[in-house]
């Protein structure tokens, strides 16, 4: 949610208006209860409406730096080896596997080739199936 909205939810709190009819006065936003629920908490919590301080060890594999050059690798080439490209990169091939799936929203496949019969074969192979 912008800040903006962040704000004018709070000065409508400190004006005295309950949270329905700050959702009313506020229904071209198309905002959800809840969220003027946990906007009017955070400031009386923090003092602010900006966000929180994120907690929790921070990424060090899957950085967005990371993930952009693999984003161009695989845009120019799109028949390249994750476990290669993990190689190249000095990442685990899971990580690579995740940054691809989970964070590029990438589907990695095999290429399969198959053998295309011409029409003399595929008369004869059909005649065979019905004999």
């Amino acid at each position: 949610m912008l800040e903006e909205i962040r704000s004018k939810i709070v000065t409508f709190h400190e004006s005295g208006f309950s949270n329905s009819e700050i959702l009313k006065r506020l229904k071209n936003d198309k905002l959800n209860p809840m969220s003027i629920y946990h906007t009017i908490k955070r400031y009386t919590e923090t003092g602010s409406v900006s966000n929180r301080k994120r907690v929790g060890r921070p990424r060090s594999a899957r950085t967005p730096a990371l993930k952009n050059s693999v984003r161009c690798r695989i845009l120019r080439n799109p028949r390249r080896s994750m476990r290669k490209m993990s190689r190249e990169f000095c990442v685990n091939h899971e990580t690579m596997r995740k940054l691809v799936v989970e964070d590029l929203g990438m589907k990695s496949y095999k290429r399969k080739t198959y053998t295309i019969l011409t029409t003399p074969y595929v008369v004869s192979d059909s005649k065979d199936a019905y004999n």
